[in-house]
C-alpha cells in the first residue's frame, strides 16, 4: 500500500524518524511489529527494506518509524520530504504479548532497537501496568526520544557507553539502578546486549522476549531467508518473529 509522507526529520547522526499517514488500520498494530519498505520503484533496490513500528496513532492516522542510515538504499529514503509517498507492506510479524494481568515490566532497549519499545511502553501504560525502562546507547548525541517514554514510565534510565549522558555503562548497568522488582522483561537492541539481558533474566528468573534483527527478503515467511536457531529448531524471524521468548532462541 502507499502512505504519504506527513514529516521526516533526523532524530540523530544517520538517524532519521518519518511519519506516515494512509490506508492502515492503525488500531491493529501490535508493539513490536514492522513494515517492509520499498526504496525507490523497486528496480534499484529489489528487496524491500524491514524497519520496525516506532507508533501508531489511530486518532491521528499517523505512523512513525525510524530507521539509521546504513547503505544505498536507506540514503536513498533519507532523501524523500513531506508529501512524497512510501509503497510498505505490513504490519508485520509477531508483537510482544501483552500481560493478562497487571504486573511490573521491564523494558530494554538498546541503540537502534528502542524505536519499536515506544509503542510496548504506551501500551503497557494504558492497560495500567507499572512500566520500567532502560535504554542505552552509545553517546549522549544519540539519544532520543526519551520524552516519550519518560510519559509512559515508572522510571527511565539512561546508559551511554563512554558516559556522556546518564549512567556510564551497559544497559545492564542501568538495570542495577532500578530498586523495584519486575515480572516479566521485553528487550530489542544488538546481539551482544540481547545475549546480557538473556543470561540475567534466566539468572533471576524472570521471563523475557526479545525482538531479534535478521536480513529478510520477503518479510512474510516464504522465502525461509531469515531463520535463526532456537531450541526448537530454526525460525523464521519475519513471520515467527521478530520477538520470540528469550529462553528458546539460542543466540
Amino acid at each position: 500500500m502507499n502512505m504519504q509522507i506527513v514529516s521526516h526529520v533526523p532524530l540523530a547522526p544517520k538517524v532519521w524518524q518519518m511519519e506516515l499517514t494512509g490506508p492502515l488500520t492503525y488500531n491493529t498494530v501490535e508493539p513490536g511489529q514492522f513494515l517492509q519498505v520499498l526504496v525507490g520503484d523497486g528496480q534499484t533496490h529489489v528487496l524491500r527494506r524491514p524497519i520496525s513500528i516506532g507508533y501508531a496513532d489511530p486518532v491521528a492516522e499517523r505512523l512513525t518509524m525510524v530507521y539509521k542510515i546504513v547503505g544505498q538504499g536507506t540514503s536513498e529514503l533519507s532523501q524523500l520530504a513531506a508529501g512524497d509517498t512510501v509503497d510498505v507492506l505490513g504490519p508485520l510479524g509477531q508483537g510482544y504479548p501483552l500481560p493478562q494481568r497487571s504486573e511490573d515490566v521491564l523494558i530494554i532497549g538498546g541503540g537502534l532497537g528502542v524505536p519499536p519499545l515506544r509503542q510496548l511502553a504506551a501500551t503497557l501504560h494504558q492497560q495500567g501496568h507499572r512500566v520500567h525502562v532502560v535504554l542505552g546507547w552509545a553517546e549522549a548525541a544519540d539519544v532520543f526520544w526519551l520524552e516519550h517514554f519518560a510519559s509512559a514510565a515508572q522510571n527511565v534510565v539512561v546508559t551511554t557507553d563512554d558516559g556522556s549522558f546518564g549512567v556510564h555503562g551497559t544497559v545492564m548497568d542501568g538495570v542495577k539502578q532500578l530498586s523495584s522488582a519486575v515480572q516479566r522483561v521485553y528487550a530489542c537492541g544488538p546481539k551482544p546486549m540481547l545475549r546480557s539481558v538473556q543470561r540475567w533474566a534466566a539468572g533471576v528468573g524472570i521471563p523475557a522476549w526479545i525482538s531479534l534483527e535478521e536480513r529478510m527478503a520477503c518479510g512474510v515467511g516464504a522465502c525461509t531467508g531469515c531463520v535463526c536457531q532456537t531450541k526448537a529448531g530454526m525460525r523464521r524471524v519475519c513471520a515467527d518473529g521478530p520477538v520470540l521468548p528469550a529462553d528458546e532462541v539460542i543466540l
